[in-house]
């Protein structure tokens, strides 16, 4: 008998295949911190958000893994993603990062 645990771990390991397939490097929530803050952002901790992702479309269509969504803020406070953040080159990197890294948290796929 599958418990929980292990349908949820199955699937963050499918996940971890799927992106590691697609080109994506597996670094530590800690490295991820750490790239961040070189570029000017940090996360806000307080708005961590536990959800499940599905996939729509493609190679696991109607697949679902769990996702521990990340807040990033500029090193001035404001959301990474307000209409006033900045727009520089270090953001150009954050977008970057959102498509090139991921880390697994808690058997949760982070989500930035």
């Amino acid at each position: 008998m599958r418990t929980n645990n292990n349908a949820q771990a199955e699937a963050v390991h499918r996940e971890i295949e799927r992106s590691l397939n697609a080109g994506m490097s597996q670094v530590t929530i800690k490295k991820l911190t750490e790239i961040l803050k070189d570029i000017g952002y940090r996360f806000d901790r307080s708005m961590d958000t536990c959800s499940q992702a599905q996939i729509i479309t493609g190679d696991g269509a109607g697949d679902t893994y769990p996702t521990l969504v990340l807040y990033p803020i500029q090193d001035d406070g404001v959301s990474a993603f307000h209409y006033q953040a900045r727009r520089d080159a270090n953001y150009q990197k954050l977008k970057k990062i959102r498509n090139n890294l991921f880390a697994v948290f808690n058997n949760r796929i982070v989500v930035i």
